[in-house]
């Protein structure tokens, strides 16, 4: 015969505990931070011992606590996957996924109709979450994002994103202009996000020293999506993001300007919870990491082209600004790791990049390339 076991009191426990937050575990189980508490409160008298610590206005886990927190997290997952199989819609399975706007509209969208043809019975919910920190805070069972500064979360790397400008091609033709010459005086498209993980033009033309000119102007958005559709309709030269632009450059809505990408690719990561995955969760990410490895294979073809093309335009490396600059109206935000190795085919240099802080507190990374980088790896 089993023991009287309070479910309730036990899963506002487990969210809690999982956020670190009344009022986040009652956004997810749809209730009040007042019954979150009443239901962890009325646990506490239960087993007759306490649950959290509260210090400074924050909830810490005690030890025994913290060492229950996973075992209780899977058998919540365990009754989820119970519950579908009994589901009287015939195992109609969810899962939620949250990216930025533009990611999940440009780049995720397109591919859903695949999944849904693959596995039929899995339902997709989209959330689209603007702010980094936001990712860290919703129920997502995936988080498309680009950043991997989420330590109590499941990071795993995805894929990278190289950055190049482009325009309309009408935009381009009416002008008269040489790509070189239009890249130095068309208007300027600013793709402006809240931290400094993506180039501004300014970077741009520092990193590949193919313009000087003045970069205070033009288009600003805070949506790629929406930078994007500019310069499709011929406001501008944009910063495009190759993963979000693949489609309009291949129905020739824009095209390439310059073959020269900016030398440190972005990267996404997958985030999840840390607890027992269901079905659904790692089909979805093993249908996400064949659907990566497809449009990978098509844009190494891409890569080959342009290296070709670029071969003769070899340059040496330059120091390039990351961190705040008021020419940017940026602030100081730069989670990238102390040391990458990055492969620039496009140039046809092997970099290395190191990030440090200089006199004026702004970080720099420093592209080093050529025998300076085998240089500097021997050194490592």
């Amino acid at each position: 015969m089993r023991t009287y076991t309070p479910l309730n009191a036990l899963r506002a426990f487990e969210c809690a505990a999982r956020h670190l937050s009344f009022t986040r575990a009652a956004a997810e189980l749809c209730v009040t931070p007042t019954a979150i508490s009443h239901q962890i409160r009325s646990l506490e008298e239960f087993l007759e011992t306490s649950l959290f610590e509260r210090k400074g206005g924050k909830l810490i886990l005690t030890p025994a606590t913290s060492s229950a927190l996973q075992e209780l997290s899977d058998g919540f997952n365990k009754l989820e996957s119970a519950f579908l199989a009994l589901n009287r819609r015939g195992g109609r399975q969810k899962i939620t996924v949250a990216a930025s706007p533009s990611v999940a509209a440009l780049w995720l969208m397109p591919k859903l109709q695949r999944f849904f043809v693959s596995f039929p019975e899995i339902d997709v919910s989209i959330s689209t979450v603007i702010a980094q920190g936001d990712f860290n805070d919703g129920p997502f069972d995936v988080a498309i994002c680009s950043t991997d500064d989420y330590p109590s979360r499941k990071v795993e790397y995805l894929m990278d994103e190289q950055i190049f400008p482009v325009c309309s091609p009408a935009l381009l033709a009416n002008a008269g202009l040489s790509r070189e010459a239009a890249l130095a005086e068309l208007s300027l498209i600013h793709d402006d996000k809240a931290s400094d993980q993506f180039p501004t033009w300014r970077r741009y033309f520092e990193a590949t020293q193919t313009a000087t000119r003045d970069v205070s102007s033009g288009l600003r958005f805070n949506q790629s999506s929406l930078a994007i559709d500019a310069a499709i309709k011929g406001h501008g030269i944009l910063l495009g993001r190759d993963r979000l632009i693949a489609a309009a450059l291949a129905d020739r809505r824009l095209t390439l300007i310059s073959d020269q990408p900016y030398p440190v690719p972005c990267r996404y990561y997958t985030v999840r919870q840390r607890c027992a995955e269901s079905r659904p969760v790692r089909t979805f990410m093993e249908w996400l990491g064949a659907e990566v490895d497809v449009e990978n294979e098509a844009f190494s073809v891409e890569s080959a082209i342009r290296s070709a093309a670029a071969a003769s335009s070899v340059r040496q490396g330059v120091s390039v600004p990351r961190g705040p600059d008021q020419r940017d109206g940026l602030p100081d935000i730069d989670r990238r790791r102390e040391e990458q190795l990055v492969g620039d085919q496009g140039r046809g240099v092997e970099t290395v990049v190191r990030r440090h802080r200089n006199a004026h507190h702004r970080s720099e990374i420093l592209d080093v390339g050529g025998a300076a980088a085998e240089t500097c790896l021997a050194g490592r």
